[in-house]
C-alpha cells in the first residue's frame, strides 16, 4: 500500500502517536531548558549561603527536585548570641550587600555576588534561631 492509500484508521492512529512523542519531547525540553535557568540559583543557595559565625546546624531540608535545579531549602542554625548581634551581622553581610549590589547595578558598575535567599531570625529563651529559605523556581 502507497501512503496515500493508507486506512483512516492506520492514519489516526499515526497522528495520534505523533502527538504523543511531540508532547514527550516538548516536555523534555521544558524540564531540561528550566534546570538549566535554575542551575545559577542553587549555586547560589551552597555557595553563597550567609552562615552566622559560632552557629550550630540544627535541620536543613531541601526538595528531592534539587537535581534538577529546583530548589526550595531550608538550613535552620542556632547560636547563644543575643538577637541583637545576630541581627547587626545579617544587616551588614546580607542587606547592605544587596543595597551595594542594587547601587553598582544602577551605576553599571561590577555587581558584587550577593545571596539571593531569605532569612528570619527567631528569639529563644537559650539564644537565636536562624532560618535560612532559598527557593529556585518553586
Amino acid at each position: 500500500m502507497r501512503p496515500s492509500q493508507e486506512s483512516p484508521a492506520v492514519l489516526s492512529l499515526r497522528n495520534a502517536l505523533m502527538m504523543v512523542l511531540s508532547m514527550v519531547g516538548l516536555v523534555i525540553l521544558s524540564v531540561t531548558l528550566l534546570a538549566i535557568i535554575n542551575v545559577p540559583c542553587v549555586s547560589n543557595y551552597y555557595n553563597q549561603l550567609p552562615v552566622y559565625p559560632d552557629a550550630t546546624l540544627l535541620e536543613e531540608s531541601r526538595s528531592r527536585w534539587i537535581w534538577l535545579g529546583f530548589a526550595n531549602s531550608r538550613v535552620t542554625y542556632f547560636t547563644t548570641n543575643s538577637y541583637t548581634t545576630v541581627a547587626d551581622w545579617f544587616e551588614v553581610e546580607v542587606d547592605e550587600v544587596r543595597s551595594e549590589a542594587r547601587r553598582a547595578r544602577l551605576a553599571n558598575d561590577p555587581v558584587p555576588r550577593i545571596w539571593r535567599g531569605r532569612y528570619t531570625l527567631t528569639s529563644t529563651a537559650d539564644g537565636v534561631e536562624i532560618h535560612l529559605t532559598s527557593q529556585c523556581m518553586g
